[in-house]
């Protein structure tokens, strides 16, 4: 994969860029949170910096919802006038970044408000790509889609890179996954074995240690003879987890699973709690979150390690007081003395919440980017700059 340190010559020269400023948005229309966006500032001012003329260009989730308010809080961030162009396939674009002269920035528009783009149609690719010199793809969190953008316009731009986030990203991860200092400990949560199986395959046969929680704990409890009461599991993975779990004895990974945990007759704020064995779950009542005894063991095993990864909360992590698992593996992971790394958009908002993100050596912008990555999979948009 090329990075900017490969293309010399950036002075005058028309870029594409594939940011990914899919962020939310307040029901007044204020975006809510602009971390995307600060995300991709690194590599906009170093492109600004070379002399280039830079049309960014990005999706959000809603097809009719507009970019523009994104170009008005990017101005505010670069301190300099960013100009909207309110289509991707405007003749206006290059005419705008030809008046605007060298260093210029423009946004174009919403590239979800064209079906072709998540058909990879190759007819609009080539659209986007002409009369670009350079294209820069940027946006790691959308690497696994194989959409026009993000794949098919590299197709038709003989000269491409990955942006300074694309690149930190990539070799980030790929030295946990690769070379991580020892032990290895990873912890793994979130609803449902399914989503993750491909991952927790991997995992087993790197990590020295994974902490297994959330609701997909509770399949792998299930699969092992623990009766969990009411709570959710996969009746279909059950067979998936046991294979899970010899994968990591093969490969001298030590599984834990949670040994108690936080258990209610409903999911509500405020119900009442019992704090039983795992094996004394009450057959009326459900696993919401690790217990306090796991809590500690996790937050042992956390202490003692060199590298941890981690991703999906412990429990209900949204509902007090279902939260206080995935709070207590959160300040531990921003204790430790390792090299520390998390990423899921579920992960990001726990660590916020409990006000440990600063803390945290790398925060990967990754979702379901960052599981294809750790799964091992070739994610489409970085193969698309190795061509």
């Amino acid at each position: 994969m090329k990075t900017l340190k490969d293309i010399h010559a950036l002075y005058d020269k028309k870029v594409l860029m594939r940011v990914d400023f899919n962020v939310p948005f307040y029901e007044s229309g204020n975006i809510a949170d602009d971390s995307r966006i600060r995300a991709h500032i690194p590599t906009i001012e170093y492109l600004i910096k070379a002399g280039a003329k830079v049309a960014l260009i990005s999706h959000l989730g809603n097809p009719e919802q507009s970019l523009q308010p994104v170009a008005e809080r990017l101005s505010v961030l670069l301190k300099d006038a960013v100009t909207f162009i309110g289509d991707c396939l405007s003749h206006h674009t290059f005419k705008t970044m030809d008046n605007l002269g060298e260093g210029c920035v423009v946004l174009l528009e919403n590239t979800r408000a064209y079906e072709e783009e998540k058909n990879n149609d190759p007819d609009f690719a080539q659209k986007l790509a002409k009369g670009f010199d350079i294209y820069i793809n940027d946006a790691f969190a959308t690497a696994h889609r194989k959409h026009a953008s993000t794949y098919g316009v590299a197709q038709f731009i003989e000269k491409k890179c990955a942006g300074l986030l694309m690149q930190t990203e990539v070799e980030t991860l790929s030295k946990v996954m690769q070379k991580p200092s020892k032990p290895f400990v990873v912890m793994i949560g979130g609803a449902k074995v399914s989503s993750k199986l491909g991952v927790l395959k991997s995992l087993a046969q790197k990590a020295d240690t994974m902490l297994i929680g959330g609701a997909m704990a509770n399949t792998f409890l299930k699969a092992t003879g623990v009766d969990i009461g009411q709570s959710l599991y996969e009746e279909n993975m059950l067979q998936e987890a046991l294979q899970v779990l010899q994968m990591a004895n093969q490969h001298n990974c030590k599984v834990i699973l949670p040994s108690d945990a936080t258990v209610a007759e409903k999911l509500e704020a405020g119900v009442p709690t019992q704090n039983p064995s795992i094996n004394d779950v009450p057959e009326n009542m459900m696993i919401l979150d690790i217990g306090k005894h796991t809590q500690a063991v996790w937050a042992e095993t956390i202490k003692d390690s060199a590298t941890v990864l981690w991703n999906g909360p412990c429990g209900v992590f949204e509902i007090e007081p279902f939260h206080l698992g995935t709070k207590a593996v959160a300040q531990a992971v921003a204790k430790a003395h390792a090299f520390t790394v998390l990423g899921g958009g579920d992960t990001l908002h726990a660590a916020e919440i409990f006000n440990v993100k600063g803390d945290i050596d790398y925060v990967s912008t990754g979702g379901g980017a960052l599981l294809a990555f750790m799964e091992g999979q070739t994610l489409p948009a970085i193969e698309a700059l190795s061509s």
